[in-house]
């Protein structure tokens, strides 16, 4: 459960074994999302609430599943800066993480 531990109750077994699979479908979405513009559709966004509620009925503390969004996010601006280094362009004018 890395370093930082888990604050709250322990989550169960099945629920640890899907964080790789939401990982990855949250990529592909934000993905798709900056490529092509194009949202979640309802089925999309179905799949994702369910993992929530289930989050919920196991209790789960937000801290957790916010701790993750966030380090996964702070990968993805320090690879967003890196392609812009890259590209030799001026990244765009947002605020720090």
């Amino acid at each position: 459960m890395g370093a930082s531990g888990w604050v709250g109750t322990a989550p169960t077994q099945a629920y640890l074994d899907g964080r790789q699979q939401v990982s990855w479908f949250a990529t592909v979405l934000v993905a798709r999302w900056l490529v092509s513009s194009i949202g979640p559709d309802d089925a999309e966004m179905a799949w994702t609430s369910l993992r929530g509620r289930i989050a919920a009925e196991e209790g789960l503390s937000i801290v957790n599943i916010a701790r993750d969004y966030l380090a996964w996010r702070a990968v993805a601006d320090l690879d967003a800066a890196a392609i812009w280094l890259a590209l030799g362009a001026d990244p765009p004018d947002c605020p720090p993480v």
